[in-house]
């Protein structure tokens, strides 16, 4: 199924996401944000 291999492919992305954002908590970040998305290749963007 298209569906379930999407999200096989978009968890190791998501789980990187998450650990930056608790980093930035970790480190007194007042404001974070993390964007995942699949498209073409993998991505990760981190503010």
């Amino acid at each position: 199924m298209q569906t379930q291999s999407v999200s096989r492919e978009i968890q190791p992305l998501a789980d990187v996401a998450s650990l930056a954002l608790e980093e930035a908590r970790r480190q007194g970040a007042s404001e974070c944000e993390a964007d995942a998305s699949l498209g073409r290749g993998l991505s990760v963007s981190v503010r």
